[in-house]
């Protein structure tokens, strides 16, 4: 297998992680909160989160036939975007609501969330089959 079907191959693992986790989250908030703001806004920090990562991966793969100076502009570009998109989503949180704000930071960690779940099992995996 290629690196490039091993990285399509992780990133389909990582995003497929990440929404059974905000299904089951925003199940459990609706659960808490009738009224839904909290699962509202992790519904939206969570759908941002899995957008950057979409961004990251689009980034790394086309990053492979750049040279070196086009590649640094090209991330250094990407980062930027991710970061202003990240600070005007967060601002727009922030004057919606004080629970919004907390439920939509909460979100944008489901990604950092399914690819430490993805890392830890696939150590587990590798260490189990080193011990043989």
């Amino acid at each position: 297998m290629g690196r490039v079907d091993r990285a399509r191959n992780t990133f389909l693992e990582i995003t497929k992680k990440s929404l059974v986790l905000t299904m089951v989250v925003t199940l459990f908030l609706l659960f808490l909160e009738k009224d839904g703001l909290l699962a509202r806004g992790f519904i939206l920090g969570a759908s941002l989160s899995n957008l950057k990562f979409l961004l990251i991966y689009r980034e790394l793969t086309g990053l492979a036939s750049r040279t070196q100076k086009e590649a640094v502009l090209i991330a250094v570009k990407g980062f930027l975007l991710r970061f202003f998109v990240t600070c005007i989503f967060l601002i727009f949180a922030l004057i919606c609501d004080e629970k919004f704000f907390i439920a939509s930071a909460t979100g944008l960690m489901v990604i950092k969330i399914a690819i430490l779940s993805n890392t830890i099992r696939w150590r587990q995996k590798r260490w189990s089959s080193s011990r043989g």
